[in-house]
């Protein structure tokens, strides 16, 4: 029966309970005795005083886990040396939900519109806005400058007067400071149309110099699992920063969606989750249990019969997109995304689903090859079709290649004057093949 007992209350008391219970436990059966359970262990070979010995038995922030990089090896570890904002929420949704608040906005996008005023009358200019969310991607609170990321369709509106239909007048709010007085103005400085994904910028503001605020820790999503922990950040109807949270349902596909623009369509890789969404989601991030970012909500489903359906950009993608326009924005002042023209398809040959028994995670995994090595490109000659890709290289960053779309969007984030290293399996035989970046291979992407 105590044994019983002892098993429940782990499972519903904090383990420093259990620990505490346990030691007053084995004082008083020690006390019975005749001895205190710190002499017993001395005389059984512990060496030090009654303080260190009572310490020796309290497992440090997780559970009998040691403080470690990024709070990995303790379960509810605190972040490491390599912690970026220097906070870990250890999985628990509440603290993962206070960690992405620091990083989260509230978006308004401010535009006019002609309107039809009848037959020889002047058109009337009717003001309006459209509300969105995003997060902050990096943050200097010396100067208050801040890089902010959101969907595109967030701050572009063809309909509007606006030049290229991007909104002039953009504001955002930060969690708990929606109120007027707290505006904080942006400005559009580049994205992507077709990978729905813009850049903004925030000069100067005294509010962000003293606000709790920080850039948002972005996760890998290509290690994001189906069932990982889905918080949603966003701002419903305009109504100011909230949350949602789900799983996610599918960590990879591609659909088929109308462009920003309306002019026809475009395919998107994205996760699915089922966090509820609404209006005024778009552009906002979706955070796991750790409260990185995994990836920025793009769109929902809405169907009759089907709930729950909710579209994510992943983080890899995001981050890739964000770094480059970043870049190229502070060396020439324009935020166009360039993406290199390599010449190579791939394609799966082979897949299927390993569960791994440490992690307790269940993951697809594919066999990717080199299909087609065009003329002319830069790969020609180095490459062959029916190589079997290992891994790619670029700059210190190295990502071994188990599903085709790790390819893709690793190459997306290399850059003009750079060396992208393919490691193959070519007939049996490992190598290594290296395929400089011209600058001439890369091409704007709308």
């Amino acid at each position: 029966m105590k044994q019983s007992k002892l098993h429940i209350c782990r499972k519903v008391v904090p383990f420093a309970s259990v620990i505490l219970v346990l030691i007053i436990a084995a004082v008083l059966l020690a006390s019975c005795k005749g001895a205190s359970a710190y002499e017993i262990a001395v005389k059984n070979g512990f060496e030090g005083s009654e303080e260190e010995w009572l310490e020796s038995l309290v497992g440090k922030d997780g559970k009998d886990g040691k403080d470690g990089k990024n709070g990995v090896d303790g379960e509810n570890g605190k972040d490491g040396e390599d912690g970026r904002n220097g906070i870990s929420s250890g999985g628990d949704v509440s603290q993962a939900a206070s960690v992405a608040l620091r990083s989260a906005v509230s978006i308004f996008s401010n535009y006019k519109k002609n309107e039809y005023a009848g037959v020889g009358k002047e058109p009337v200019v009717t003001p309006y806005d459209e509300v969105g969310a995003g997060l902050i991607y990096s943050v200097d609170e010396k100067t208050g400058d801040a890089y902010i990321v959101t969907n595109y369709h967030v701050v572009y509106d063809k309909a509007s007067n606006s030049k290229g239909g991007i909104s002039e007048d953009i504001e955002i709010f930060l969690y708990g400071m929606q109120y007027e007085e707290m505006k904080i103005k942006a400005t559009f400085i580049g994205g992507s149309m077709s990978y729905d994904v813009a850049l903004l910028k925030v000069t100067g503001s005294d509010i962000l110099k003293t606000a709790n605020v920080c850039g948002s820790d972005i996760a890998d999503s290509d290690s994001v699992s189906v069932g990982t922990l889905a918080i949603a950040i966003g701002n419903p109807d305009g109504n100011g920063l909230s949350l949602t949270s789900g799983v996610v349902n599918v960590d990879s596909e591609y659909i088929k969606m109308q462009s920003v623009d309306g002019n026809g369509t475009t395919e998107m890789r994205v996760m699915r989750i089922d966090a509820p969404l609404n209006r005024g989601n778009s552009g906002g991030g979706v955070y796991g249990p750790d409260g990185s970012a995994i990836g920025l909500v793009c769109a929902k489903l809405e169907s009759d019969g089907v709930e729950g359906i909710g579209y994510v950009i992943p983080s890899n993608i995001v981050s890739a997109i964000a770094d480059k326009i970043i870049s190229e924005y502070e060396a020439s002042g324009s935020g166009v995304l360039y993406k290199p023209t390599l010449g190579i398809s791939v394609r799966t040959v082979e897949f299927h689903s390993e569960f791994d028994k440490e992690s307790m995670k269940i993951e697809i995994v594919e066999t990717v090859e080199i299909s087609q090595v065009n003329t002319g490109t830069p790969a020609e000659g180095i490459l062959k079709a029916g190589d079997r890709l290992v891994s790619l290289s670029c700059e210190g960053k190295t990502k071994n290649i188990t599903r085709r779309f790790s390819a893709i969007d690793f190459i997306l984030s290399v850059n003009p004057g750079e060396t992208l290293v393919f490691e193959v399996e070519r007939d049996g035989e490992l190598l290594e093949l290296s395929v400089p970046l011209d600058k001439k291979i890369f091409t704007s992407v709308k």
